[in-house]
């Protein structure tokens, strides 16, 4: 049993990793329940208690934090309907935590299996949201700083033999101040198909975008069907958007509801629930219900208000387009679900791209020697003569953090550097991602960075590159200039928008590819500062539609962009980047409001007040290259209309950004003349 301290509360243990290896019989295939978003998930036993532990995946910072956060939040809650956390540890550079077992496993496996959905009445559902209700009711409003879920899905729900729902999975929980009503996070959280979209947009979560995912959990134990599988069989519809149809054009709702429960006596209490459900989605979170009131819902008879629109679709709309029907509802088999949401393997979280002993090396190459399947791909004239265990044996240092992924800078023992990209959030399965590598890596052009090779596994993936010592555009013009007068002039400025732009011609033109992700710090300089290559091409389709951009993306994005990016997406980006190069500004212009501008509007914004001269960096001003400069920033601004077939193709946009630079060539020798006249 558990232990309690005086007052009663639950003791937060620290166990030994042999402990819980002794717990688990060494975490063994027969004792494993399944898989989460945050790791693997074993049965155990401990001093005579069954137990659940987790095995936590990433690194060992990400699972220091994870601890952290469950012990700070779990410790002192005590409520039904909530898992209980019994302990921890950390030992090892091993990240575990240790649960109450719960004998029915989760929600999701109820709704994905037939003959336990049949075993689920209509009372057995009521009951299950009525737990989950209560569960968020109490985080939300019965603590002194609220508590934001921020996952909430029918996989981190619990049922226990009595059917009685436990919301499980804190990793991404966060306090919320009692005076604020949303906070911001640089990474949105939560599961592709259940951001609502203040997360997904805007990256702004509040008990309201809990009481979002709560109302999609409701309609999937009424469908008993989840978000992603419901679009599977049903074309890329969303679950949420066939719901509300049906119920705004009085339909009837029975094709909606899961067979086993249609000819429940209590059809009256099925459709008030389905309605509640739509309360909770609707794509103003003004407009939603809180819990307390979600709570009395459920409590009473009263009238219902009849509910708005839900997330991501548009008010108007009557049929909805193929795009619109995908949002929020990704069609992801099991495998490639559990791609980059399992833990790392004890061996992989050992041989990392950090500094190693000598003698773990020796280990570390000898094991990797053995495993044929564990081959880095190198691809064709890349001339690389390492393998996966001299590139993990490496002396690595960390390069940057992006939404991606983290790159390391890799100095192999024979000297060579390389950038090895360590992949996060990655959906595709290992077969699939070799395809779709294997197409990325016969590109080639001179203004494309190449991927020189790839690793993929169950728990692992990895690009590598050749390592560009001058950096990205981004850290040129944002970061520290030094003592030089300009390290970015017209000359130079305009060579990189030239080079940038015939790469993302060549690929749309070429491969037929869309890069997804211009940005200047996909921007790589060539040692010179005269020429640049393009980078990160077309890795958007292994994430899927995961974790939602970090803020400097999100200002290159075009604004249709939902999903899946597009040729005319990748100009709007390319204008963006092509006003970052004339100006020097981020992408998202700071302002009185919460969300700033994005620069597009900020440079209409100086036009429209004939302040053009404040658009332009005051390096471009000084070398006297206005004229071009506003050649240029038409250019841009043609790349960034609102509407995407207004935008030029890059092929177009390349031709004129030529012609600037042979007016450029053409002064010069004028000049040379001139000055050869006077002597």
């Amino acid at each position: 049993m558990p232990r309690r301290d005086e007052a009663g509360s639950v003791q937060i243990l620290q166990y030994r990793l042999r402990e819980l290896k002794k717990a688990t019989n060494n975490f063994s295939d027969k004792n494993w329940l399944g898989s989460g978003g945050s790791g693997d998930v074993y049965k155990g036993k401990l001093n005579g208690e069954t137990v659940a532990i987790k095995k936590l995946k990433g690194n060992f910072v990400e699972g220091i934090v994870i601890i952290a956060k469950e012990v700070s939040l779990l410790h002192s809650l005590e409520h039904a309907n909530l898992v209980k956390l019994r302990g921890f540890c950390s030992e090892a550079r091993q990240y575990l935590l240790v649960y109450e077992f719960i004998q029915n496993g989760d929600l999701n496996s109820y709704l994905k299996d037939k003959n336990k959905r049949e075993e689920m009445t209509w009372d057995i559902r009521f009951y299950i949201i009525y737990g989950i209700a209560r569960g968020l009711s109490y985080l939300h409003h019965d603590l002194k700083d609220p508590i934001i879920h921020r996952d909430l899905k029918p996989a981190n729900v619990l049922i226990d033999e009595n059917y009685k729902a436990k919301i499980a999975d804190f990793g991404l929980s966060k306090f919320l101040n009692k005076n604020k009503t949303h906070n911001s996070t640089e990474n949105g959280g939560g599961t592709p198909g259940y951001y609502a979209p203040e997360v997904h947009i805007l990256r702004q979560y509040s008990p309201k975008s809990d009481v979002y995912n709560f109302g999609l959990v409701i309609l999937e134990i009424i469908s008993g069907c989840t978000i992603p599988h419901y679009a599977d069989r049903n074309n890329g519809e969303a679950l949420q958007h066939a719901v509300w149809r049906r119920w705004k054009n009085k339909k009837p709702l029975t094709d909606i509801i899961d067979q086993s429960i249609r000819n429940d006596s209590l059809q009256d209490q099925i459709e008030r629930c389905i309605q509640i459900g739509l309360l909770c989605i609707q794509n103003d979170r003004n407009k939603r219900p809180d819990m307390e009131g979600v709570w009395q819902m459920l409590n009473t008879n009263n009238s219902l208000s009849a509910p708005d629109y839900p997330g991501f679709l548009r008010e108007d709309s009557t049929s909805l387009s193929k795009e619109e029907t995908k949002v929020g509802s990704t069609s992801l088999s099991k495998e490639e679900m559990r791609v980059g949401s399992t833990s790392l393997s004890k061996e992989e979280m050992t041989v990392s791209l950090t500094s190693l002993s000598k003698e773990e090396r020796t280990v570390a190459r000898a094991r990797r020697s053995k495993e044929k399947k564990n081959r880095l791909v190198v691809s064709k004239g890349a001339g690389y003569t390492f393998d996966l265990c001299d590139l993990l044996s490496a002396s690595a240092e960390l390069l940057s953090k992006g939404s991606e992924g983290t790159s390391y800078i890799a100095v192999l023992e024979e000297g060579m550097t390389v950038v090895v990209k360590q992949l996060k959030n990655v959906v595709l399965a290992p077969y699939k991602f070799k395809k779709h590598m294997g197409k990325i890596c016969k590109v080639k052009h001179c203004n494309l960075l190449p991927v020189r090779a790839y690793y993929t596994s169950k728990y692992e993936n990895l690009l590598v590159f050749d390592y560009v010592p001058a950096g990205s555009l981004s850290a040129m013009l944002h970061g520290t200039r030094g003592s030089q007068a300009s390290p970015l002039d017209w000359d130079r400025r305009m060579r990189v928008a030239l080079e940038a732009g015939r790469a993302l011609a060549h690929l749309h033109t070429g491969p037929h590819l869309v890069h997804g992700n211009i940005k200047a710090s996909n921007v790589l300089l060539r040692s010179d500062l005269e020429g640049a290559a393009l980078s990160d091409y077309n890795l958007y389709p292994l994430f899927g539609i995961s974790t939602p951009p970090t803020s400097s993306a999100r200002g290159y994005r075009a604004p249709e962009v939902v999903e899946s990016p597009t040729f005319k997406s990748d100009v709007y980006s390319f204008g963006v980047l092509l006003l970052v190069l004339l100006s020097s500004k981020a992408p998202i212009q700071a302002s009185s409001g919460e969300e700033g501008i994005d620069l597009p509007s900020w440079v209409r914004s100086m036009v429209l007040e004939e302040r053009m001269t404040e658009v332009f960096d005051m390096e471009l001003m000084w070398f006297q290259n206005i004229n071009k400069a506003i050649q240029l920033l038409q250019i841009a601004m043609a790349c960034v209309a609102m509407v995407p077939d207004e935008r030029p193709d890059m092929t177009e946009v390349v031709q004129l950004m030529e012609e600037i630079a042979s007016r450029d060539a053409t002064d010069v020798e004028e000049g040379g003349r001139q000055r050869r006249k006077s002597l």
